[in-house]
């Protein structure tokens, strides 16, 4: 696990980003799998379940890091404003489906959250412009 601490606003915004960005891959081959009806291809139900469980299990993994008592800080910067809340939300509310459950609505929908949440305090494009040395 790295140090989610003592990274700089650069690298968490990346880190950020790129968990944004996979879960829009991953919620667009789950709807167009929703949508496929009796054309769907089903050779992607792993592809789909393995892409869930890595990422329902990174973002726990550094939800439970940020949660610990020696990692909090009391300083208002982007670590503790907008990294942290977005990851433990999509943590928390994120992600409830099981990850071997059926390819459905609940399964999509639990992707839909966790992107929602990653995304609630600070857009992907703003996160982007903050990787890009912006903002």
């Amino acid at each position: 696990m790295e140090n989610l601490k003592i990274m700089s606003e650069q690298e968490l915004a990346r880190r950020i980003v790129k968990y944004i960005k996979e879960l829009i891959v991953l919620r667009d081959i789950v709807a167009e799998f929703l949508n496929s009806g009796i054309n769907a291809d089903f050779s992607k139900i792993d592809l789909m379940r393995d892409s869930y469980k890595k990422l329902k299990e990174e973002i726990k993994a550094d939800a439970h890091y940020l949660h610990l008592l020696k990692n909090k800080d009391r300083t208002y910067d982007l670590y503790n404003l907008l990294f942290a809340p977005s990851i433990e939300e999509a943590s928390a509310f994120g992600f409830t489906a099981s990850i071997n459950s059926r390819i459905d609505m609940k399964f999509y929908s639990s992707v839909e959250e966790a992107l929602y949440r990653m995304k609630k305090y600070k857009s992907l494009e703003k996160w982007e412009a903050l990787v890009n040395g912006g903002e």
